[in-house]
């Protein structure tokens, strides 16, 4: 039987009555007091698609109002369109997080981080995101490239020391502090961080063992003649250092392994670098031993320089400087 194209029509458009519900339109997010700047933003980037500034605006307009998935959506679409831009990605970064959409959390922050790697925050942002997804080896590998780059800020390094409790090296964790100290005068007297050192330090830790005393140059410059994995280098003892640099050729005296070490990146006078990172079985200077400690190899030291002596090695000690007596002093933490 052949019907006539008004009669198929007819009855395509009431299928319902067939059990065939026709498609629904999605229902548009409510933005509430925030729907008149919603609706200006979207008219000003018909008119001008790529206007990054308006974009910013928009994506964090319709984020603010909760409506996260629209973000990311605008942002992809805006990308496509008109190229990468980091400062949206921030924020479907923080909307994937909202979503639970861990993976493509990580991916934002993997294109932040490609973007300003000096960027502490945005190894963070990628650490809290793997632990998310319970991936505890990725999260301290961010926490600790966050920690290199901004030692003295307390919360990163306070994230990096439960990363470490969390895999069972509380000790890792207390010598991070420590570092942070060091780095940061300021924080020796503030209470949240001596409270979370004693927490770890009631681990039972051993950091460093022995004594030393290094008399102090009028030129400012301490150089001392560690022995590293029972060979002898010569050092600069720099308390502003992160942790423990040697130079290639003396890593190359050492017989250190690089092949497959992970790269880090560090602040410099220099500006950012990019360094292997490796760990020696000791170090030891005069009388102060201490054990398993994390080295950088530059290849930006001077010829005259096998290393320097930074945070890494001498946190684990006590460390007093008597300018009058002209001597710098390393003996046991107290426990």
């Amino acid at each position: 039987m052949r019907f006539p194209v008004r009669v198929l029509v007819a009855l395509l458009s009431s299928a319902s009555l067939w059990g065939c519900e026709q498609a629904k339109p999605e229902p548009t997010f409510d933005y509430g007091p925030k729907r008149g700047l919603v609706a200006q933003l979207r008219t000003a980037l018909e008119k001008e698609p790529c206007d990054r500034t308006k974009a910013v605006q928009y994506t964090q307009t319709v984020f603010s109002a909760g409506d996260w998935r629209g973000s990311i959506q605008f942002t992809d679409g805006f990308i496509a369109r008109c190229g990468k831009f980091p400062q949206l990605r921030s924020i479907t970064y923080s909307a994937h997080m909202q979503l639970s959409e861990f993976d493509l959390a990580i991916r934002d922050a993997t294109e932040l981080i490609d973007s300003a790697p000096g960027n502490a925050g945005y190894w963070v942002w990628r650490a809290m995101a793997h632990q998310s997804l319970e991936k505890p080896e990725q999260a301290l590998a961010d926490f600790q490239q966050a920690f290199r780059l901004q030692p003295e800020q307390f919360q990163v390094a306070n994230q990096l020391a439960t990363a470490y409790e969390r895999l069972d090296r509380p000790c890792d964790g207390h010598l991070v502090l420590l570092e942070h100290q060091q780095s940061n005068i300021e924080s020796l007297g503030r209470p949240e961080v001596t409270k979370r050192i004693s927490q770890l330090a009631a681990m039972g830790c051993e950091l460093g063992k022995g004594r030393a005393v290094v008399p102090v140059s009028k030129t400012g410059t301490l150089w001392v003649e560690p022995l590293v994995d029972g060979k002898r280098g010569r050092f600069i003892l720099d308390t502003g250092a992160n942790l423990v640099a040697v130079s290639r050729a003396f890593a190359d005296q050492l017989g250190l392994k690089l092949e497959g070490a992970r790269m880090m990146s560090f602040r410099t006078a220099n500006g950012l670098i990019q360094a292997p990172v490796v760990r020696v079985p000791s170090i030891a200077l005069q009388g102060a031993r201490a054990e398993n400690v994390e080295v950088a190899v530059m290849s930006t030291l001077p010829p005259d320089v096998d290393g320097l002596l930074g945070l890494g090695f001498l946190a684990r000690f006590e460390m007093r400087l008597d300018a009058k007596a002209g001597r710098f002093e390393l003996s046991e933490r107290k426990r």
